[in-house]
């Protein structure tokens, strides 16, 4: 006996997706001014001298995917 299987649709299944809320930082201007990335910098620690911004947000500015290197220049967010 073979198990039934699922027939694949041929016309696509409509799906809904829940609009996303976006924050206040997402929608406010900014500016960047720009960090060069010194030995034992972390991006806590770079947030944490200028006021107003994250970890978080230096990271999907930049586009962070991994970890910061030594010489590397960050646009760290000013909210105006």
């Amino acid at each position: 006996i073979q198990p039934k299987t699922a027939q694949a649709s041929a016309e696509p299944m409509p799906v809904e997706v829940p609009a996303v809320e976006q924050t206040d930082a997402y929608n406010a201007r900014f500016t960047c001014e720009l960090h060069e990335v010194k030995k034992g910098d972390t991006l806590w620690n770079i947030s944490k001298r200028y006021p107003g911004t994250t970890p978080e947000w230096i990271e999907e500015v930049n586009e962070i995917n991994d970890y910061i290197r030594i010489g590397q220049v960050l646009c760290i967010p000013l909210i105006k």
